[in-house]
C-alpha cells in the first residue's frame, strides 16, 4: 500500500529514534545495524498508531499490528531510493533509515513546493471574497 510521504517520514523518525534508544541503552545493538535492519517493536507501534497525523492522513494505520507494521516498514525498506533522483551514477546508495528518511523529507520538500504557491492563491481569493 502506498503512504502520503508525510506519513512515510513520520514513520521514520518515529523508528529511528527508538533505533537510538535502544542502542544507547543496550550495548549488544550496534546502531549501524540497527539502521538497516530496524527492530520495529511494541513501542514503535504505539508511538505511530496513536499519532495525531497518522489519525489524520492515514487512519487505516490506526488499526495495525505489530506483524503489520513491521511489514510496512520492510516495503519502504524494500521501495529503497529512487536512484533517478540521484545525480550520481556511482554506487547506489546503501539503504539506511537515515538515507530513506533524506530521500523522504527531499519528496516531502518537493511537494511542498509545488502546493504552498496555490495555497497562498486560495488564501488571497477567500481573503478578497471576504472583504
Amino acid at each position: 500500500m502506498e503512504y502520503p510521504t508525510n506519513i512515510v517520514l513520520l514513520l521514520l523518525q518515529i523508528v529511528l529514534e527508538e533505533q537510538e534508544k535502544l542502542a544507547h541503552r543496550n550495548k549488544k545493538f550496534k546502531l549501524d545495524d540497527l539502521l538497516t535492519e530496524p527492530l520495529v517493536d511494541a513501542v514503535v507501534l504505539e508511538k505511530v498508531v496513536r499519532h495525531p497525523l497518522v489519525h489524520m492522513y492515514s487512519p487505516d494505520i490506526e488499526n495495525t499490528t505489530l506483524r503489520g507494521l513491521k511489514s510496512i516498514v520492510r516495503d519502504i525498506f524494500d521501495q529503497g531510493i529512487d536512484e533517478s533522483s540521484n545525480t550520481k551514477n556511482e554506487d547506489s546508495t546503501p539503504v539506511t533509515l537515515i538515507t530513506l528518511a533524506n530521500y523522504y523529507y527531499a519528496k516531502r520538500i518537493h511537494e511542498l513546493e509545488g502546493t504552498l504557491p496555490n495555497m497562498k492563491d486560495q488564501i488571497q481569493e477567500k481573503l478578497a471574497e471576504i472583504q
